[in-house]
């Protein structure tokens, strides 16, 4: 791995079944205007992924798309669209129909 990719490993439960997955990151500057309530230097890819995924897919322009659906698996960006109290509902129809397997 290159010093600007992080190795990840994220786990969770869906249909009785649990999934593991392994995910390389790469580096990417938040905007302030995204991250309006924190400071987007302190946010970590690793800990805050559902945090980052509910707020691109609401807010997020279209590199941060793009960022974040070659960064986070599809298994988990469907994950948090069927879990999240956070997301719009437009927004949640839209993901749940573009992340649906």
């Amino acid at each position: 791995m290159s010093p600007y990719e992080v190795g990840m490993l994220f786990y969770f439960w869906r249909d009785r079944v649990y999934f593991a997955i392994l995910v390389t990151m790469q580096a990417i500057q938040f905007r302030q205007s995204l991250f309006w309530d924190t400071d987007p230097k302190k946010i970590d890819v690793d800990t805050n992924a559902t945090y980052i995924i509910e707020r691109i897919m609401d807010f997020g322009t279209d590199k941060e798309v793009r960022w974040m659906r070659k960064q986070y698996p599809r298994q988990l960006l469907f994950h948090v669209c069927e879990t999240s109290k956070q997301l719009h509902k437009s927004s949640k129809t839209l993901w749940t129909m573009l992340t649906n397997q």
